[in-house]
C-alpha cells in the first residue's frame, strides 16, 4: 500500500522539479509543498535521491505497461 506521505511528497516533487529543476528543489520546499512534516520524510526517504529514485520508479509503473501495449498494437 502506498502511504499518502509518500504519494503527496512524490506528487510535491515531481512538480517542483519541472519548475524549479532538481538541483534547485530542496527537501524543505518538498515537506512545505505536500504538507508531509520532515519527520515524516525521513521516516520514508531517506534523502531527495531515494525520492528520485522512487519517482522514476512509480512513473515507469504506470507507463511502461501502456507503452507496451501500444507498441504491440502498432504491428
Amino acid at each position: 500500500m502506498y502511504v499518502w506521505y509518500k504519494r503527496e511528497a512524490l506528487i510535491s516533487y515531481y512538480k517542483l522539479v519541472k519548475e524549479k529543476g532538481v538541483k534547485n528543489t530542496t527537501i524543505r520546499d518538498i515537506c512545505k509543498n505536500s504538507g508531509v512534516s520532515n519527520g515524516a520524510f525521513y521516516h520514508y526517504y531517506s534523502s531527495k535521491e531515494e525520492l528520485l529514485k522512487d519517482t522514476y520508479y512509480q512513473i515507469d509503473k504506470l507507463v511502461t505497461p501502456d507503452f507496451i501495449k501500444s507498441c504491440n498494437d502498432m504491428e
